[in-house]
């Protein structure tokens, strides 16, 4: 049963988020799968992040079900775990394509319920991107033989565009969001697939819908995906810290929460942290955001989370320099010095905030900032003359 949460008798009708998540480990027609071979692997081979991935981004949509913009409603997971994965307490529905159909097309009419829900898929395994309108995902019977090659892979895009609100659907989620968290080592589809054609998860409306915040977020054409072995996949790690707070902004009453725009601003810059804590050169990973992009509440915070802050300071000022950070109500919230390093990198609260670079032979400089975890911080103090 891929249904693994499910409170939609407790909103009494009421707005709610769905979710659809899918992690493919274990391609069985793969190199190393144990299945039949198929002469088409392009190079593929199995992989380790998919499932331990999908798996954590479902722990933590369960743990805050209650932040969303519309209370956590469904999830729907569809796992093929690889031999690295632990075992699970209990049966998961493998995500081939007769199932992934079934489930996306329950997700859907869930999704169909009220205009003011949520709509979230998240895809881990192989891919191919054809162009950024026309990404492909491979489904776990990849290459079993049984009709054309692309039979058991899927057009994102078809699911993008059957997602619009149409005269079957007029109460659709208006806010969706789709990750696809595949590494690509194609930029168009080889040669060999000739005119194969992937299937179309649901039928094409003749409009497209723009009323509606529809975003699709993947890696660039021509970037690997890249997962340490045993952890996370370096894009959902990075999803994971944007919804922890990195992709929160603060709204016009001064509540905070974590937004569309956010996403498509942090995310990338989020990848590129999760990068930077592996010495392989080799490792390199572009997100990309397209769709209807647009502002909308994903889900709500208590209160302000913290960001990075990275404040540069005068070379001829380090070695007597006190730098104080004070919060709006002029507190100190942070003080360094005397002599301080030419480059400080904190973490604090995101907010307005004051800092002052103190000499003692000098007046004081202040400078203002607000502070944005969604946003590169970074303050050059100057010496006052």
């Amino acid at each position: 049963m891929a249904l693994v949460f499910d409170r939609r008798g407790d909103l009494d009708g009421g707005p709610g988020t769905h979710a659809l998540l899918c992690g493919i480990s274990h391609y069985p027609h793969l190199p190393e799968g144990l299945g039949e071979p198929t002469r088409f692997d392009f190079g593929l081979r199995q992989l380790d992040t998919p499932v331990r991935t999908a798996r954590a981004i479902h722990d933590w949509l369960v743990e805050h079900a209650n932040q969303f913009s519309a209370p956590l409603a469904t999830i729907r997971l569809l796992l093929a775990p690889g031999p690295t994965d632990e075992v699970v307490a209990r049966a998961f529905e493998p995500p081939t394509l007769d199932t992934f159909l079934h489930e996306a097309a329950a997700w859907r009419a869930d999704a169909s319920a009220h205009r003011d829900g949520v709509a979230i898929v998240y895809f881990s395994g192989h891919g191919f991107i054809v162009s950024r309108a026309d990404q492909l995902v491979l489904l776990q019977n990849y290459g079993d033989g049984v009709g054309s090659i692309l039979r058991n892979a899927i057009n994102v895009g078809s699911i993008f565009h059957g997602m619009a609100p149409t005269s079957w659907t007029p109460e659709i989620a208006r806010t969706q969001l789709y990750f696809v968290d595949t590494g690509q080592t194609f930029q168009a589809l080889p040669p060999e697939l000739g005119a194969s054609a992937p299937t179309q998860v649901f039928d094409l409306p003749p409009d497209p819908g723009t009323d509606r915040v529809a975003i699709t977020f993947s890696p660039a054409p021509g970037t690997v995906a890249y997962g340490e072995l045993g952890g996370l996949s370096i894009f959902g790690a990075g999803l994971l810290e944007c919804l922890d707070g990195s992709a929160a902004e603060q709204g016009a009453a001064g509540e905070w929460g974590v937004t569309t725009l956010g996403l498509v601003r942090a995310l990338p810059r989020a990848v590129h942290r999760q990068i930077a804590k592996y010495a392989d050169e080799q490792v390199s990973q572009e997100v990309t955001a397209g769709g209807l992009i647009g502002p909308a509440v994903v889900l709500r915070l208590p209160g302000p989370p913290e960001a990075d802050l990275t404040i540069a300071v005068p070379t001829e000022a380090t070695s007597s320099a006190v730098v104080t950070v004070r919060d709006s109500a002029f507190a100190p919230v942070f003080t360094r010095g005397p002599g301080v390093d030419r480059s400080l990198h904190i973490r604090l609260p995101a907010g307005l905030y004051v800092v002052e670079l103190t000499e003692s032979d000098r007046p004081p400089t202040l400078e203002t900032l607000s502070l944005q975890p969604s946003a590169a911080n970074h303050l050059v103090l100057e010496r006052a003359k």
